[in-house]
């Protein structure tokens, strides 16, 4: 997934550790725990968080479907259609947005992380 997600749109060197030698492409044979805890080429890691706190915005998608959380999924589709939104564009964000939670989230596996969604 990782690999499909870096062609697709990501950010560079968005399926290696966050801390890790982008340029290295050999294995080290160290863990991505010691990468984070030594830093990069040697230098020290300034920012060794020990807890991290994800806040997740709410897409557009899960707005209108709580907002209209009495109609089927095929309701909502003629509702955005008629209003002129475009129903497979605002799924096709809402998935994008997931799958780059999850990246955020893979990165971050070795730091206690919270994820908290945002309602307005």
């Amino acid at each position: 997934m990782m690999s499909s997600m870096a062609g697709a749109g990501a950010p560079a060197g968005a399926g290696a550790p966050v801390g890790a030698d982008l340029t290295d492409s050999g294995a080290s044979g160290s863990s991505n725990q010691s990468t984070l805890a030594n830093g990069v080429n040697g230098c020290q890691n300034v920012f060794a968080p020990k807890k991290i706190l994800i806040l997740n915005k709410m897409t557009r998608l899960e707005f209108e479907r709580r907002t209209h959380a009495t109609l089927t999924e095929q309701q909502l589709q003629r509702l955005l259609k008629k209003r002129g939104s475009d129903y497979k564009r605002l799924q096709e964000r809402h998935d994008q947005h997931n799958a780059f939670l999850k990246v955020i989230e893979d990165e971050l596996r070795y730091i206690i992380t919270t994820i908290i969604n945002i309602i307005k």
